[in-house]
């Protein structure tokens, strides 16, 4: 053999050696990105990073348990705000104006400019 040949025989061999390796990388790569498998490494990250922020609100809770009581009862008063008013008798803003006469749903509200025209000029 001379040595054109002998170099042909190394390259076949580098190159089928070097197809082999792309085979198997590809076929790692399918069962990386294969969709339970991207699924868990997904939730899993997400999984751990929420495990985290939960044991730090743990640890903040622990440690300011009076802020957290005052947060809970401010929430629920808000919530509960317009059972609290009607049971005082201190209603809503919607008390606080007088009732639309027939002439006023029609035309909508009437503005302060035509309030002023119809009372005693000044």
């Amino acid at each position: 053999m001379n040595e054109l040949e002998l170099r042909f025989l190394q390259d076949k061999r580098m190159r089928d050696a070097a197809k082999q390796v792309l085979h198997a990388d590809i076929e790692h790569l399918r069962a990386s990105l294969s969709g339970g498998n991207i699924a868990r490494k997904v939730f899993g990250t997400v999984g751990e990073g929420a495990k985290d922020v939960l044991e730090i609100a743990r640890e903040q809770a622990e440690d300011k348990t009076g802020v957290l009581a005052a947060l809970v009862g401010a929430l629920i008063v808000w919530l509960a705000r317009e059972p609290i008013f009607a049971f005082l008798g201190l209603g809503g803003d919607h008390e606080d104006q007088p009732p639309l006469s027939q002439s006023q749903e029609e035309t909508g509200p009437a503005s302060p400019e035509s309030e002023a025209g119809e009372g005693d000029p000044q």
